[in-house]
Formats: C-alpha cells, structure tokens, sequence
C-alpha cells in the first residue's frame, strides 16, 4: 500500500477494533498510534501529526463529531475518515460537514475496503497540497512582480490583472473566455476586428490536434478562419522539431508574426506544449521585444491558471470515482441513488439495485497478485458498463463490490421484480467468462443480491445495506447464484453483527475452548488429534467455528484467537508428553487461517507458543490451506522451512477443494494432505466423488506424502477408502470431538472404540 512509513491515529474505545487497525496497517507499513476517547484523539493529533486519522463517532469523554469539529482548522489537509457502527445518513452528512473526509460503517466486513479508502484519501490530501503548492506559487509569482507591475506600462498592469484571474476559482473556458476579454479591453494594439481566440491541446497515441478552448469578438466567419488556421499552423509549425526537443526553445521562435496579422503564442509547460493562442494584430503595428516578453508572460499566467484548474479538476473527480475503474464510488451512488429513490416515489415508478460481487475474488489475489487482481476489475467494470442492461449507474464501492442502479423498471410490483433478475442473469453471464490476466486466464462467478425500490428502503444507505444483505444471502448459498432482498435476512446480517461484537468479549474473556477430534488407523488405534476450536458463548451456548471463524476473520480477531487455539494446543501436548504418549501417537494438528499465515510475524509467534508451552515440536502439525500456498511460492516456503527446520510438519486442509497443483505439491515442504469430506460423504455412490479421491491418494502415495482422510461416518466409507490406500481416519464413525480431559482418557487407552 505505502512505501514510506506514514503515521495513522486510530480513534475508537473499542480495543478490539483498535487493534484490527493497527495489526493491518502495520503489515503495510504504518506507525500507528491508538486514542480510546476523544480527548486522547486531540492530544495525540498535537503530539504526533498523523497523517491519517480513523475515528469512531460513539465515544466517552468527548465524542467523535466533536473532535472532528476541533480538529477541523488544524488538519485541514489531513484525511479525517469516519470508522463507526452508526450507520444513519443523518450522522454521516453532519460528519462530513464537521470535516469528515469519508465515512466506513462498522462492522468492516473486508479490512482492505478500509485500506482502499485510505489510499483514496492519501490520494485526494497529495492533490490539496500540490494545489496549494500551485496557488502559493502563483501568489509568490505575483507578489515577486509587484515593485515591477507599480513601475510597468498597460501590459503589466494587465498581467497582473490575469494572474489574479488566474487564481480565481473558476472552471477552465470560463477562465479562457474572461483572460481574453481583459487581455483585449486592456491592450490597444490588437485588432479589433478579429482579436482571437486560445486553442488547448487534445491528443491520441496517433496524432495530437488543437480544439478550440475559447473566443473573443469574432463573427462565424473569423471563427472558420481561426479554426482552419489554427490547425493549419498547429501542424506545420508549432508542433515540429522546435517544440519536440527536451529543451525550451530559443525566445525567438515562440513567436510567429504571419502576413495576415495573424500573432501566434505557444502555451508551454516543462517543454510540454498545453495549447497555443492566437490574436489578430493592428495594421503596420510590428511587435517588439517588450510586446513578445509581455505575451510570454500571459502564456506563463495562462499555463499555471490551467494546470491549477486541471489539479482541481482531478481532485474534485477523485472524491466521486473510483480511481482504478474511473466509476463512480459509493459517494456519489448513494447521491444517486437517493434522488431516484425520491423520483421513483414522486413517479409510482419501481426500479431495482443490484449489488455484484466476484465469487472467490480474494484467490485472484493470492495466487496471481494484486495487479492481476486490479486487471480483472477493471475488465469486470468495462463490461458492466457496456452491457446491454443499460444501467442509470454503475459504482464500484471498493475490493470486488460493484453496484447497478436500474430506472424504470416499471411500474408493476411483479413486473420489475421480473425485469430485475432477467437483468441479474444477463448480468451474471456476461461477467462468467474467461478472463486473460496478462498471460494467467481465469473464470469467476458471480452472486448478485437484488433490492426493489422504494418498497425495500427508505434511503439510499439503507437500499445499499439490503442489497448487501441480498448479496451475502447469494453467497450463503452456494454462490454463483441471485437472490433478493426479504427481512429476514437482515435479521440473520444483524445475527451477525451482534455476533461479531459479542465475539470480541469472548476473545478478552477466553471463552473459548479446544475439542479434540482423534486420528485412527483402521482398527481403531490411535494415531493422532486434530485440535478444533470451539466458542461457550454464555447465552448462545455452544457456537461451531462456521459460524464464528469468518467473522473472526473479517475484523482481524483471528490474529489473537487463532494464537490461543495454538497455545492451548501446545500446553495440553506437552501435559501428555510429561505423562506418557502411546507409541503409536504422533501429531495433534492446528487450523492455521490465511490471515495468520500472512503475517509478517507468523513464525516468531509459532515459535513463541512452542517455548511458552514447553511443547514438543516434532509432535505439532499445522493445517493450512491450498489458497495460502497459491501465493508468493518463495516466501510460503522460506516460512514453512524455517517451522520444518524445528520439527513441525505440513499438512494441507479440505485438499482437491481449492487449485489443487502438483507443482506446489513438489516445491513446498509439504508433509500432509487431508482428503475433504465433501469427497468421503459419496465416496461409494458418486463414481466423481470416488474418482477424485483415488487420484489424491495416488498423489499423495506418489510423492511419498501422508494421507487423512475426513469425515468418515460408516463402515463402507472406512472400507473403500482403506482398500484404496489410505491409512489415517477422522470422523464420527470413530469419534466425535471431545473435551480435553476426554481425550487425556483416550489417550491413556491408545485406542478409540469403533461403532
């Protein structure tokens, strides 16, 4: 993200997202500094001028608008964004009023949306500052001229006329039109009759050509005449070897004084020809040294007016589009959308939002990279647009989020609610194709969550978390698929929101626990563990890790979770060491998450829990997943051999389920695989499901690998699967998982009874 160290302030009294914070934007190189209320926040603003400040709204002590108000003189170029579990619009204007540059809700479902809009907003901050930069520059241009404009003729005079033109806010032909205007009222010697016009620059790979920018006092025939002139001239004279060399050009041949009186002045900036600009001169008037300085001049004023105007330009467009895709963003969807919404009302008129999402997007960017990631989005954003389902907007809000707004769809329920998924599906087989990422091809899916509006929402926010909500409903099930909006399923998103709070009082009040699930042999002999987590919630009660595991990931909370399953798991193998492990015993394995794998730190934490604990290495396999070793195959393998080098072996998870690859197979220290048990459950009625397993047992046999095979729940699976090759077992038929001190009795037996 950043190739300097920049400085963060995190502003939240929740230490858990704090610290999500501070675990991401570090990995990309930032200094963070934390603020657990709003008088902290101000503090560490003076003390340390960050150069990004994360706030949250609802705080003790002094709240989040309040800093915001404080702090709005003295950061005035420093992005303010707004990371809060207050969702209403209401609260975001009056944040963005209060100086807010951005608003994020919680909970961040991805942490590199919030990433991205950072990036964004370093983006727009480096605009402010080099317009600053322009408009100081022109300021100090002026004023370094005023002794000489005090003592100079009409022309000075005029100039500085034009440089304080040049510092109005203005957009770019109202600034052309009214420079001439002055230029012309001011200066006696030019024609009036014909007095001219400034042409700007507009080119392709092929050819660069001359627009007309702006006029002043011509009839259409004069303008015919300029124009053919201009570009006669553009061709022949101003753009040939004088103006293509890396140096300026001698002061001379700026000029050219045509027989018609015709006055010619080229707009240059660092050698770059921006434009030129033409005046009609008054019969027998020959200009001089001091009229050809004074023109240089205006084509100084000119040129720095112009790029002052293009900074803005790009500034103001980068605060409503997407600077990868050039869509617009989520500012100004929800500015669109909220005036179709209020249309659509005054209207009786029903039109539909679509929330697209690239199934299994993060896996583009893990084995193939970010740049490769961005090339998909931006081939998925150029199809969205040119689809045949003219869209009234079509928004990228960040990662691989994409949203379509669709006007008139009609004006019965039932009709637009047909017209919507027949535009969904066109969608979705339009975006389902192959795609050649620089040489890598590759073919997503899609899963669409549709609203109807004004019936779904309210507001533009609100239309925008349905469709969310919609979207994610898609996903649960099953992806690649559409669904639309009901209540119910908000009720299941605020399952999970409140799910995701109560899971950060369960990370400080360790409410966790490890189950034990054994590894058998075919008789039953005990071979090994796997250790799962397990959440007690105090209410909830017993909550699995599908449900809590891709929370925990979303806000960061993995980190610190995913280090207590290991070292619990750590602690009780080395109580059963000290004690006694039956011969036959050899490993307990731990589900290491992607996010963990990633950090920077992951081995150092590894090897901390193993002196912590006391812990054997040589009897600790970790489970990790074919999308972690997708990545970066030199770095995966410098980690992975560095844990090896202890004593710890490798084994993949749920393998044949993700790109399963002999070529990693080959180059990483891979010592495991696990058969998944989407392949067991079938195994003796789906001859796919059989054929799938066979080969990975033959892969694993051929390259002199382990093999477990999970999710056995009865004699016939046992049977083939054993017939077959494989010798280790995991699943109900053998056992369920079971609390430590179960285990410790298994463990003590050195065998499992089989059903």
């Amino acid at each position: 993200m950043v190739n300097t160290p920049l400085t963060l302030l995190t502003v939240d009294d929740e230490p858990g997202m704090r610290r999500s914070i501070r675990a991401y934007f570090e990995d990309y190189g930032f200094q963070v500094h934390e603020a657990a209320n709003g008088l902290q926040a101000v503090e560490a603003f003076r003390t340390h001028r960050p150069d990004v400040i994360l706030i949250d709204l609802n705080m003790p002590s002094m709240g989040g608008l309040d800093v915001l108000n404080t702090l709005s003189r003295e950061a005035e170029e420093v992005p303010m964004i707004v990371v809060s579990g207050t969702g209403e619009l209401h609260t975001a204007i009056e944040a963005v009023r209060k100086g807010a540059w951005d608003y994020v809700t919680k909970p961040i479902s991805d942490m590199d949306v919030l990433g991205h809009v950072v990036d964004k907003a370093r983006e727009r901050a480096k605009l402010i500052r080099e317009n600053r930069c322009y408009r100081e520059h022109l300021e100090e241009e002026v004023a370094s001229r005023t002794e000489e404009l005090r003592r100079a003729n009409l022309e000075e005079r005029t100039l500085n006329s034009l440089g304080l033109l040049a510092l109005e806010q203005t957009e770019i032909t109202p600034f052309l039109e009214k420079l001439l205007v002055r230029l012309f009222n001011s200066i006696s010697w030019l024609d009036p009759s014909s007095p001219g016009a400034v042409y700007l620059c507009r080119g392709d790979e092929k050819k660069e050509e001359l627009i007309l920018a702006a006029i002043h006092g011509m009839d259409d025939a004069d303008l015919d005449s300029i124009a053919t002139l201009g570009s006669e001239y553009q061709l022949n004279n101003i753009l040939d070897e004088r103006f293509s060399s890396t140096e300026l050009p001698r002061a001379h041949s700026w000029f050219s004084n045509y027989p018609d009186g015709r006055y010619c002045v080229p707009v240059l900036q660092s050698c770059k020809l921006l434009g030129v600009m033409m005046f009609g001169i008054m019969p027998h008037h020959q200009p001089d040294e001091q009229c050809e300085q004074f023109f240089r001049h205006v084509a100084d004023v000119l040129s720095l007016g112009l790029l002052r105007r293009y900074a803005e330009q790009e500034a103001d467009h980068l605060a409503y589009f997407d600077a990868l895709t050039g869509l617009p963003n989520r500012r100004l969807m929800q500015d669109r959308l909220q005036q179709e919404l209020e249309r659509s009302v005054r209207r009786e008129a029903f039109g539909a939002l679509l929330a697209v999402d690239l199934d299994r997007f993060q896996t583009v960017n893990d084995a193939l990279g970010h740049a490769k990631g961005d090339l998909l989005l931006i081939q998925v954003a150029e199809l969205l647009v040119n689809n045949r389902i003219k869209a009234h907007t079509v928004a990228h809000l960040g990662g691989d989020d994409f949203v379509m707004l669709l006007s008139d769809l009609s004006q019965d329920p039932a009709t637009v609610s047909y017209n919507a998924r027949a535009a969904a599906e066109n969608i979705s087989a339009s975006l389902s194709r192959t795609y050649n990422l620089q040489g890598n091809e590759y073919r997503p899916t899609v899963s669409i969550g549709i609203v109807i509006y004004p019936t779904d929402g309210d507001s533009a926010e609100e239309l925008l978390r349905h469709a969310d909500t919609a979207k994610y409903s898609a996903k649960q099930a099953g992806r690649n698929t559409v669904r639309f909006y009901l209540p119910d399923m908000q009720s299941s998103a605020d399952y999970r929101f409140n799910l995701g709070k109560d899971l950060q009082n369960a990370v400080r009040q360790e409410e966790f626990e490890i189950q034990y699930q054994p590894q058998v042999d075919n008789t039953g002999r005990l071979l090994g563990a796997e250790a799962l987590l397990r959440w007690r919630h105090p209410k909830r009660g017993l909550i699995l890790p599908e449900q809590f595991i891709p929370i925990a990931e979303e806000t960061g909370l993995i980190v610190p979770t995913g280090d207590w399953a290991l070292l619990q798991a750590c602690s009780s193998l080395n109580e059963w060491d000290r004690l006694g492990l039956p011969e036959s015993f050899r490993r307990v394995a731990v589900n290491i998450s992607p996010y963990q794998f990633r950090r920077p730190d992951f081995t150092e934490r590894v090897v901390h829990a193993l002196h912590e604990t006391h812990c054997d290495p040589r009897l600790l396999t970790l489970e990790i997943t074919e999308s972690m070793l997708m990545e970066d195959v030199g770095e995966v393998s410098q980690r992975m051999d560095i844990l090896r080098e202890l004593g710890i072996t490798f084994s993949v998870d749920d393998f044949g389920t993700g790109y399963s690859s002999l070529a990693y197979l080959k180059q990483l220290p891979i010592d495991q695989l696990k058969i998944d048990q989407s392949f067991v459950r079938d195994i003796n009625r789906d001859p796919n499901d059989a054929a799938i397993a066979n080969t990975i047992i033959g892969m694993a046999m051929g390259l002199s690998l382990s093999l477990v095979a999970e999710g056995v729940e009865n004699e016939g699976q046992l049977k083939y699967l054993y017939d077959h090759g494989c010798q280790i077992f995991q699943g109900f038929y053998f056992s369920r998982p079971m609390p430590e001190k179960e285990f410790a009795a298994v463990i003590q037996s050195g065998m499992v009874n089989i059903k």
